[in-house]
């Protein structure tokens, strides 16, 4: 009779069929004498299906609440930073600059006045005024020098004063300068809301999964555990004890969920015993680092946490692709003093393209997986 092997799921199985035709793949790769006896939990899981509902929405360049059309000015400022000329000097640049093609004798004395002008045009602008890119303010040069053509003064540009753009709100400049603004506004507005809304929505759902059922296992561990021992009373009766320890497959959570089965205090019925332990993408040692495990040792750097006897051997894959991978070796040490080997998953190109860069479930189908299995269950 084929020696039953536990595996359970990690984060976003909300469904039981991806899972199990997972491990349905995965026991055709190893020995058959290994019965692979899957857990399912993820019906116990986080929701994450209306996550979307709690983002803001980018409609028509304002952003507004899903749930109601209000809409909400499109923050800008904080998006540029101060920048680090003056408007004397963005103006003297937007002023000076000088034309591909010179058509006009420059006067300097009109140019100052210019400079003057533009400055204050510029005091009231929601963008320009943190612009410090000398191309984009060079590119002012002829929409100003065109506007100032309106403006009359006087022959020797000293007797008739310019238009002041804080009084007089008809000044040509400041008309301008204030149309360009506002375009900018805009194109920078739907820009970065754009980039804004495709990076939320391409991040929020696979993390929503990942931290909802993080949150829902931490505050359900007994009621998740308990499936482990409902498949083992319905399928491998007696295993998973001190007297017939299992072998046993995680995968992300899945992974921390065994873990913290065989870390269960000493006098506790529902204590998991493992023959031995291979996880791939799995957090056990990120979360005994920021949320301790109170049946262990605080993790110090450089001192190991000893696990007990319940875990005999661990074997660790880990991705660097993966954000959600973490090394177990560099945490924790055995009963009997040696250390979790870890086994990096390489992926090719393909793989990664495939999984659009989310590289969490890449493990199921990788040869360093298969070639574990082999020699953690066969040894």
């Amino acid at each position: 009779m084929p020696e039953p092997v536990l595996i359970v799921h990690g984060v976003a199985n909300h469904t039981a069929e991806p899972f199990l035709k997972s491990v349905e793949e995965l026991q055709k790769q190893i020995d058959p004498k290994w019965k692979l006896i899957p857990v399912f939990w993820g019906n116990l899981g986080g929701k994450s299906q209306d996550i979307s509902d709690c983002l803001p929405i980018l409609i028509d360049g304002k952003w507004t609440v899903r749930a109601i059309e209000d809409h909400i000015p499109t923050p800008i400022r904080g998006d540029l930073g101060h920048g680090m000329l003056s408007n004397k000097q963005r103006a003297t640049i937007i002023v000076e600059t000088k034309p591909k093609i010179a058509v006009r004798r420059s006067n300097s004395q009109k140019n100052r006045l210019l400079v003057n002008v533009v400055a204050e045009a510029l005091e009231e602008t929601r963008i320009l005024q943190y612009v410090d890119d000398e191309d984009v303010l060079s590119s002012l040069h002829e929409a100003v020098l065109a506007a100032s053509e309106e403006i009359n003064f006087g022959s020797d540009y000293n007797d008739t004063p310019l238009y002041s753009t804080r009084g007089q709100k008809e000044n040509p400049i400041r008309r301008v300068i204030k149309s360009i603004d506002e375009m900018l506004g805009k194109v920078i507005g739907n820009s970065l809301g754009v980039l804004n809304q495709k990076f939320r929505s391409a991040v929020v759902h696979p993390f929503s999964q990942f931290f909802g059922d993080v949150f829902v296992y931490h505050g359900n561990k007994d009621l998740i555990q308990k499936r482990i021992w409902d498949v083992l009373e319905e399928h491998a009766s007696g295993y998973g004890t001190s007297s017939k320890p299992i072998n046993a497959i995680g995968h992300s959570l899945g992974g921390l969920i065994l873990f913290d089965s065989a870390i269960r205090s000493k006098d506790d019925s529902k204590r998991l015993f493992l023959k031995s332990l291979t996880t791939f993408g799995s957090q056990p040692a990120f979360f005994h680092i920021v949320d301790q495990r109170t049946e262990l040792a605080v993790y110090q750097k450089g001192h190991k946490v000893m696990l007990p006897e319940t875990i005999d051997k661990w074997t660790n894959l880990w991705d660097a692709m993966d954000v959600l991978a973490f090394t177990a070796s560099t945490v924790f040490k055995l009963h009997n003093g040696t250390s979790p080997l870890d086994i990096p998953v390489v992926d090719p190109l393909s793989s990664i393209l495939e999984e659009k860069g989310w590289t969490h479930s890449i493990y199921w189908k990788t040869e360093e997986l298969k070639h574990a299995l082999h020699q953690t269950l066969v040894s």
